[in-house]
């Protein structure tokens, strides 16, 4: 008998200890979210917590019972919010990173480069030509293309390469 409730207390401080972690990441997925109202953020911790400890309470209440069937139901219910939660933390998170991949801190400029020659159709077309990018940090927009000022980078093997201006 006694080894049955040392059992059921294993089992018990390991789903409460599971459903903390379960709603430390859920609540962090919560938080990334700036521009949802702070006091719903909040509420739903707040709730999750208030939930937390109901279970934590009827699992330990069930502990000293000699019904199992109790005990299981209630350790189910627990694996499930955890479940739900960790499915939440993943998804906010994803969801997350992803809008905060269109929102960037910095500015980007994009230029091309567009020849009149029609014998140049292609990019491999410059194959041995002399293709310069100006560098000039005072010039962002890149539309301005003085000859005289700028410092002009060329390069003998034409390929497509990144340069960044700041």
């Amino acid at each position: 008998m006694k080894k049955k409730k040392l059992f059921k207390l294993i089992i018990s401080i390991i789903l409460m200890v599971l459903q903390i972690v379960a709603i430390g990441f859920f609540g962090y997925s919560i938080i990334l979210y700036n521009g949802v109202e702070t006091f719903y953020r909040i509420y739903a911790i707040v709730i999750l917590a208030y939930l937390f400890l109901l279970l934590s309470y009827l699992l330990l209440k069930n502990v000293s019972k000699k019904k199992i069937l109790t005990f299981v139901i209630t350790s189910v219910v627990v694996l499930l919010i955890a479940s739900v939660e960790f499915f939440g933390y993943y998804y906010l998170t994803k969801i997350y990173k992803a809008i905060d991949a269109y929102s960037e801190n910095k500015n980007l400029y994009h230029t091309s480069l567009v020849s009149y020659n029609k014998k140049y159709s292609t990019f491999n077309d410059l194959s041995g030509k002399k293709v310069g990018i100006v560098k000039d940090k005072e010039d962002i927009e890149g539309n301005i293309l003085s000859v005289d000022n700028h410092e002009v980078e060329n390069y003998e093997d034409p390929q497509l390469k990144n340069i960044e201006l700041y």
